[in-house]
């Protein structure tokens, strides 16, 4: 189970590392746990002992019962079989840790322990070497024609780190701490440290360390710390911030420890991990097995005492060591076990009737909860124990198989660090805080956005307990954004319409308006909603007597009317339309107004044009008739009708050879047919 575990520098600065707890495999009753007992048996002497050892094994061998070594998973194993080989990457010289030796094989601790990790679990390890920096980007790289790797063999954990890189448990513990030029008194500790020039390993996490601090300095990067502390020694840093084992060795080993100096207390003690690119579980998986084994056999304790000298406390078996303490509680479970018997014995009657209550009411609870369209899941602690198979379906995978997942995998669930910090520190008569929308993973990668309510549960039934409720809403945020996107758009073509438009309620109230009528009345929109129309329009406290939307409050019809708005020959068309709600109840109305004003001016001046033409042509003192196709007549003037005798409506429509003699209506006919083909001339 994947968890978070806190490591504090001497620095007082705390951060935050990944901790694998692996599961054991059983080897049953008579695997390892009799072998150990038989072991003991041997180192045992005298009757009264193994009397003692024998009364133990009764309650010990059921806790023993499925210890043994860690095996791979299928999916582990399956994993080698199809990688078959796995590239380790490390540093080209970072002693004693990865360094090349002067043979040119790759050699230090770090190789060392996955050589060990490789020969135990069965695989070809491959190993190439490289900067540190150049290392990180092999693990990230994506393109086949730069340099790729699975494994870095030496990594510090850090939060930023954590972003990109998958961790294992930590190998060894690093101290870093800050070298100076041995006669230089002047840098004590990091404060010291403000506006000097610092020498340190490109990729390195001095430097994120010094960001967290608020450290301002200059860096120089070199591409490892032997070279980093040469500048120190060559008076072209004034420090160098360095692993201790590292920047030790390069001094002891060229004989340059006269020059330099270690001062202060570390500033931090790394962990150093293998890293894998994130996320790789199953890689980092079989490390952390290799890992663990190999503490749990010694091989780390021998390794770190052949490069670093650290002497060791003489081998001691841990059986012979908690014996006392597992004869004790193996006799306590054995009394314990025969008071339980009878106790039950005597209950058990009443605890068949209530078991058989509480199965019925279990399965009909069960039941509810597993017909419920919601997810729903049982949490401790923040770790789900139960949920429904909504919830799985929700996420994508198969029923029970989120048992044991934290919420705080934001990969799976989001991230909510109010929701998190109630769910694990709740105080059960507290709220939870209101939910909030977070977007939600599948197992096949696909993300949704998801709804989730919590809520605490009385402490009788149970420590830490919580209830999760989750909904999928990404339906209906699908369709509020379409909502919103229509809404959106019927504002924008709203206010894009020349008219003047505004939705008016039964008492004249505005309740919308568009952007030309609002900047008409030479205010914004949201300054005129819940105003009077004739307030605004004709600056009166009631309707005008000529209002259409007066009318249309009376008969519920559309209405339309011509009204002159403000200065003198400003005329507008205004027409009203009703609205209904879903009960045919009138609940107001469209008032749309059109500017007319230029169009009511040329309508003017066309028909001052138009008298004009007609006086002109009734001053003729000769006939003239305005003919047409087929030479109808369409106008005379007033000498026509005064000669003639004929009135206007007698003339107008009939051919002109009307008034024509017959004798003279061929020449006539001719005449105007030159004129209408425009071949006349005169």
């Amino acid at each position: 189970m994947l968890e978070k575990v806190l490591w504090t520098t001497r620095a007082g600065v705390t951060i935050k590392h990944p901790h694998i707890t692996s599961h054991r495999q059983s080897h049953g009753p008579g695997g390892s746990a009799m072998t150990i007992l038989t072991r003991l048996c041997r180192r045992l002497k005298g009757p009264i002992h193994t009397v003692a050892l024998a009364v133990a094994v009764l309650g010990f061998l059921p806790v023993c019962h499925g210890a043994g070594a860690a095996k791979l998973t299928s999916a582990e194993q399956d994993y080698l079989r199809a990688k078959k080989v796995i590239t380790f990457i490390s540093q080209t010289h970072y002693p004693p840790f990865e360094f090349i030796g002067p043979d040119g094989d790759h050699a230090g601790m770090c190789i060392e322990l996955a050589r060990w990790i490789a020969t135990e679990y069965g695989f070809e390890a491959r190993f190439i070497d490289t900067s540190f920096q150049d290392a990180q980007q092999a693990l990230l790289a994506d393109r086949a024609d730069v340099l790729r790797a699975d494994v870095l063999t030496s990594l510090f954990y850090s939060q930023k780190r954590d972003l990109v890189f998958d961790f294992t448990e930590v190998m060894f513990q690093v101290p870093a701490s800050i070298f100076v030029a041995a006669d230089r008194p002047d840098i004590r500790g990091i404060e010291d440290l403000r506006g000097r020039t610092i020498a340190m390993q490109a990729g390195d996490y001095a430097k994120e360390f010094l960001e967290s601090q608020a450290i301002a300095c200059r860096v120089t990067y070199t591409k490892n710390f032997a070279e980093a502390a040469d500048l120190v020694i060559a008076g072209k840093a004034d420090a160098v911030i360095g692993d201790e084992q590292i920047v030790l060795y390069h001094l002891y080993a060229n004989n340059l420890n006269r020059f330099i100096k270690k001062v202060g207390a570390p500033l931090y003690v790394g962990q150093n991990c293998m890293g894998a690119r994130d996320p790789n579980p199953v890689l980092i998986g079989i490390l952390d097995k290799g890992i663990q084994q190999a503490r749990e056999q010694g091989i780390l304790a021998r390794i770190d005492r052949k490069w670093l000298g650290v002497p060791l406390p003489p081998a001691q078996s841990p059986l012979v060591k908690v014996l006392p303490y597992l004869l004790a509680v193996a006799g306590a479970v054995f009394l314990l076990t025969i008071l339980v018997w009878v106790w039950n014995l005597k209950l058990r009657r009443q605890v068949a009737v209530r078991t058989a209550a509480l199965a019925k009411s279990e399965t009909t609870l069960r039941a509810i909860l597993q017909a419920s369209p919601l997810g729903i899941a049982l949490l401790r602690n923040g770790v789900i124990e139960w949920h429904n198979a909504a919830m799985a379906r929700m996420l994508g995978h198969e029923h029970g198989a989120l048992n044991g997942k934290k919420l705080d995998q934001s990969e799976i669930f989001g991230s909510d660090p109010r929701l998190m910090d109630w769910v694990l520190n709740h105080d059960p008569a507290q709220a939870p805080p209101a939910p909030l929308e977070t977007r939600w993973r599948r197992k096949d990668g696909s993300s949704f956005t998801c709804l989730p309510r919590y809520a605490g549960l009385p402490p009788e039934l149970g420590e830490d307990l919580a209830i999760l409720v989750a909904e999928d809403i990404s339906e209906r945020k699908r369709h509020e954004l379409a909502l919103l996107q229509a809404k959106e758009a019927w504002e924008r073509t709203f206010d894009a319409v020349p008219d003047l438009i505004c939705l008016l309620d039964p008492q004249h109230r505005i309740l919308r308006i568009n952007r030309a009528m609002a900047e008409r009345l030479g205010k914004q929109p949201s300054e005129l909603i819940g105003r009077q129309c004739f307030e605004l329009v004709h600056q009166s406290q009631a309707p005008p007597s000529f209002c259409p939307f007066s009318e249309l409050l009376r008969d519920h019809l559309e209405h339309c009317a011509e009204v002159e708005i403000g200065h003198p020959g400003c005329c507008f068309q205004v027409s009203v339309s009703p609205l209904f709600d879903t009960a045919g109840n009138l609940s107001g109305g469209v008032h749309v107004a059109r500017d007319i004003s230029q169009h009511k001016r040329h309508e003017q001046a066309l028909d001052r044009s138009r008298g004009n033409l007609q006086t002109f042509f009734d001053t003729i003192d000769e006939f003239l008739f305005v003919v047409g196709e087929n030479a109808c007549i369409r106008q005379v003037n007033k000498t026509v009708i005064d000669r003639l005798g004929y009135s206007l409506e007698e003339l107008v429509g009939q051919s002109v050879l009307l008034v024509h003699p017959p004798r003279w209506r061929e020449e006539a006919t001719r005449i105007v047919a030159e004129m209408l083909a425009g071949t006349r001339k005169t």
